[in-house]
């Protein structure tokens, strides 16, 4: 589902379900205030609350999972995968061996994330 105006898409459809606000943060545990927020534009939802959000209107989690923001997601976690791999480099180099091998565990973790999103774009789930 490709929509532009997650704030609007969220009122709208919290309006077709007869929830209010308040009922709609106690169904997927966020604040009255960080929807009223979403709804006005104000601020933007995390993946995260997205896909709370869509369950609690009865969606699937992945619903707005569209192309252009799974090249979103890949970016930021590649970017966390330089950041882990320069902090590696570093401890190593400063002989903090345990510290590089919970950088090199994070990062391991982070690029079997990386290849399942890429997997899940190339299916083209959107």
């Amino acid at each position: 589902m490709q929509i532009d105006d997650i704030g609007a898409w969220i009122k709208t459809e919290r309006l077709k379900a007869g929830l209010s606000q308040k009922r709609l943060g106690d169904l997927c545990g966020l604040s009255d205030t960080a929807k009223r927020w979403y709804e006005t534009r104000k601020s933007s939802p995390t993946l995260d609350n997205i896909a709370k959000i869509a369950v609690a209107l009865g969606y699937a989690p992945d619903v707005f999972l569209t192309q252009n923001t799974y090249n979103i997601v890949l970016f930021e976690i590649k970017e966390r995968i330089r950041c882990l791999e320069e902090n590696e480099r570093k401890a190593s180099e400063s002989c903090l061996y345990a510290k590089a091998a919970a950088c090199k565990a994070a990062r391991e973790e982070f690029e079997k994330f990386y290849e399942g999103i890429c997997e899940m774009a190339q299916e083209g789930r959107s």
